[in-house]
């Protein structure tokens, strides 16, 4: 007699933190790409949602009385923040990419349950959370291939400009 058995018939030792590692890796082209597109200001994004998730995730696990060493070391946090900001635009302000990142992981992952107890992806419910509230903002791609310096993309992202005025020239 034979024994049946069921898929998957190849076990791998995956861990949370193994499969969001290699999700982030998946990532890179991706980033390597939009930062060839629209500049290296994806950089400064990612940075920022990145601080943003990990300091979110860190106060919900104090509020919750959660272990925060397994939790903030997992790299759920960082995957959300990395998905934010590869979809909001490249010249979104800051606070928006930190609003949304905090939405995402206070309010889309932990007010849930926390990583896997989630109905909804918490990257996509921030974009769809911040498009409907600054749904200009959140619409404002530049044209791909425009070489905006990146000093300029970033005193664009953080509210400051190096021209004389961020306003167009008024017609005669």
């Amino acid at each position: 007699m034979s024994t049946l058995s069921t898929p998957p018939y190849l076990l791998m030792n995956a861990s949370v933190q193994r499969v969001m590692l290699q999700v982030l890796a998946a990532l890179i082209p991706g980033i390597a790409a939009y930062a060839w597109l629209f500049g290296p200001i994806i950089l400064v994004q990612l940075a920022i949602a990145t601080v943003t998730a990990l300091a979110g995730e860190a106060l919900m696990l104090k509020l919750r009385d959660k272990p925060m060493s397994l939790f903030l070391t997992d790299g759920s946090a960082v995957v959300t923040a990395w998905l934010i900001a590869l979809t909001f635009p490249p010249l979104a302000p800051w606070w928006l990419v930190v609003a949304g990142t905090l939405f995402a992981i206070v309010v889309a992952k932990h007010l849930y349950g926390g990583l896997g107890q989630n109905p909804f992806n918490p990257a996509m419910i921030a974009f769809a959370v911040c498009i409907v509230s600054f749904p200009a903002l959140m619409s404002q791609w530049p044209a791909v291939g425009l070489k905006v310096g990146f000093l300029d993309q970033v005193g664009i992202v953080f509210g400051t400009f190096r021209a004389s005025t961020p306003l167009p020239a008024r017609p005669r």
